[in-house]
């Protein structure tokens, strides 16, 4: 990770963000093959692919990857009140880690008359509505460095979400077993976004396309390829809303896990 922060060429915030009052400065390690913040994403220049450390703590999220960056905030600096609006984060949640930080960094959240004030602690993994108004102020003397990671979510990451805990909350008992330090996995596989959203509600075909070509990162083209066929047959010719046909999709990919659970099992037994 070291060798990332320090060995590449930071991005000055663009004039759009500029105007905002987002002043952060960006080292990039998935990038858009289109516009900022719009699919499909890619590893950018390798980075991902010569971080095992970095995705290893993706793969612990669930979920695939949007826009990942390291985002910079020099001393005295400040990023002004502003709101994610635009339709990119209808989908998607971003992730905060504190790589660098100081005591005197502090996040603040929320609407008018309940804002909340947080200093985010180094190693520790934070989400809030971004939709309400945030800014952050450092009058520090170091910068202050997050990992960013924007997902959309998964089965494996809410749950990460349920027992985690919320800001002001009572501490929840410990997890048994208790947690243990990440363990770097050279072999970790992340699914970075392959669709722009607003082909994905063109229809079935386009859909197929991005899940297949999304699994195929994980190593699982031939499960998406046989679910993907089966759902487009299913919902064909039928008046569905979108709602219903992603319910149905929802309801073949749990069959099947189910049946490839069983499967799994009986060779187990039989071995």
């Amino acid at each position: 990770m070291e060798s990332l922060l320090h060995g590449i060429d930071w991005e000055q915030a663009s004039e759009a963000n500029a105007e905002q009052g987002v002043v952060s400065r960006h080292l990039r390690l998935t990038q858009s093959l289109g516009k900022d913040l719009e699919g499909p994403f890619e590893d950018a220049e390798g980075r991902l692919a010569r971080s095992p450390y970095i995705r290893t703590i993706l793969a612990q999220m669930g979920g695939v990857v949007g826009n990942v960056a390291f985002m910079s905030l020099e001393p005295g600096g400040i990023v002004d009140t502003h709101f994610d609006l635009n339709k990119y984060w209808d989908a998607r949640v971003r992730v905060h880690i504190p790589i660098r930080t100081n005591k005197k960094v502090r996040f603040f959240c929320g609407q008018r008359d309940e804002i909340r004030r947080l200093n985010m602690k180094r190693g520790k993994a934070y989400i809030f509505d971004n939709h309400l108004g945030h800014r952050v102020e450092n009058k520090g003397k170091s910068s202050r460095i997050h990992l960013v990671v924007d997902l959309v979510g998964s089965r494996k990451f809410w749950a990460l979400v349920a027992r985690s805990r919320a800001l002001g909350s009572v501490a929840k008992p410990a997890p048994d077993p208790p947690p243990t330090l990440l363990e770097v996995a050279p072999d970790s596989k992340v699914a970075v976004e392959a669709w722009r959203d607003v082909d994905i509600k063109n229809g079935c075909k386009t859909l197929r396309g991005a899940l297949v070509e999304t699994a195929a990162q994980l190593g699982l083209k031939a499960e998406a390829e046989d679910l993907s066929s089966a759902w487009c047959a299913a919902i064909e010719g039928r008046k569905m809303t979108r709602m219903e046909e992603l319910r149905e999709l929802r309801r073949l990919a749990a069959r099947a896990c189910c049946s490839a659970g069983t499967a799994a099992a009986t060779r187990g037994t039989i071995g």
